[in-house]
Parts: structure tokens; sequence; C-alpha cells
């Protein structure tokens, strides 16, 4: 049985469904967080420029 990233790599198709269910929820936060900080950048714009 294979362990994940170890034996094979980290960029090869063939690894274990643990090791995509955390890279599919690294992705998940990694958007929310970016997407949360253009929406708080834009609202700081808009209200220094009605200010």
């Amino acid at each position: 049985m294979q362990s994940g990233f170890a034996t094979i790599g980290p960029f090869s198709l063939n690894t274990t469904l643990i090791a995509w269910l955390t890279l599919l929820f690294l992705w998940i936060g990694a958007a929310y967080f970016l997407i949360r900080m253009r929406t708080v950048s834009m609202l700081r714009q808009s209200t220094e420029t009605s200010v």
C-alpha cells in the first residue's frame, strides 16, 4: 500500500484519495481567502473615494 507523496512524488497523478482530498481542501481555503481579501480591498477603496 502506498503512503502518499513519499513513495511516488508530489506531481504524480497516481496518489491516494486522502492526498487528493487534502489538496482539494487547501485550494478551497486559498480561493476563499483570496476572494475575501479582494472584496475587503474593494470595500476600502469605495469608502476612501466617497469620503
